[in-house]
């Protein structure tokens, strides 16, 4: 058993797309034209995508929300893993990047289900609080400028109906949030977004993290939260890990690795679907919001 996360070097890299990745070829043309840009690093990577498609398939996500859509590859993922009649609003700023999407999405065949908002996202996000859509959208991924991270995700809290996710992007901006030297307006903008306890509505940890095992987490947590779901998973699940997670506040502990059944079954546990099981309803003023950072 490793006592921290594994680095990845560019061989094992390699090896875990080689027997992981399921990366459509349209998926794959457009990455690797993206990656002929200069601004190549602003596009997630395939297995990220992956990951995305497979949270949209296990809530049963109809309605997503995108902010910062650059060449559209993660718009792609998303509207793929969507069922026929889902939509995704995504919101981008720039023309020149978004116009690069356009034709595969129009190949993948699913240009039909993106509705691109061009403009500052903050004031899409308002129009479309304005028009009634709070509680409209099952599903938000946040991968824009750090610096309205903030206002991203409030307005987020705001659209996401109730037992929806919320995933955000770059929130160790690779390594920089724990750089005392760095002090740039991006690094101090994530800092002070993962700083607000009011953020998280679920947590995953890992027992075995980098710097800070999953039962320091829990503490940490519950010294500020007492209300959020802690699912923490760990390759040894003895009687005392269990004991010590549980008295500590986790929410449930689980054995690695985990499956994907037991992975959708915890996630219906911690953030309980609508009664309708439609996926979508619009909560009234007094219904909290769930998200997953």
């Amino acid at each position: 058993m490793s006592s921290r996360t594994i680095v990845l070097n560019d061989a094992l890299y390699e090896y875990l797309l080689s027997v992981s990745l399921r990366e459509p070829d349209v998926l794959c043309r457009l990455r690797e034209e993206t990656a002929k840009m200069p601004q190549h690093n602003m596009q997630i990577s395939p297995e990220q995508g992956q990951f995305m498609a497979l949270l949209v398939e296990l809530t049963g996500a109809r309605k997503c929300l995108e902010v910062g859509t650059f060449t559209g590859y993660s718009t792609l993922s998303l509207a793929l893993a969507l069922p026929e009649d889902g939509q995704i609003v995504a919101c981008d700023i720039s023309e020149e990047f978004t116009s690069r999407a356009k034709p595969y999405w129009q190949k993948a065949g699913v240009a039909g289900k993106i509705d691109l908002r061009l403009g500052p996202a903050l004031e899409t996000l308002d129009a479309l609080i304005a028009d009634g859509e709070s509680g409209a959208f099952d599903f938000a991924f946040i991968d824009a400028d750090k610096v309205n991270y903030q206002g991203y995700f409030q307005r987020a809290l705001d659209l996401i109906r109730r037992g929806g996710l919320i995933l955000v992007d770059n929130v160790l901006w690779s390594g920089a949030v724990v750089d005392p030297a760095r002090d740039d307006e991006d690094t101090e903008a994530i800092r002070a977004f993962r700083n607000n306890p009011d953020h998280f509505d679920l947590v995953l940890t890992d027992e075995r993290m980098p710097g800070l095992s999953g039962t320091a987490l829990i503490r940490l947590i519950r010294e500020v939260r007492s209300d959020i779901p802690i699912i923490m998973m760990s390759g040894y699940l003895g009687d005392d890990l269990v004991r010590r997670a549980g008295a500590l506040g986790a929410t449930q502990v689980m054995a690695k690795p985990v499956s994907k059944a037991d992975l959708a079954a915890a996630l219906s546990k911690a953030l309980p679907r609508p009664p309708d099981g439609t996926g979508s309803r619009r909560p009234t003023k007094a219904t909290r919001r769930s998200g997953v950072d």
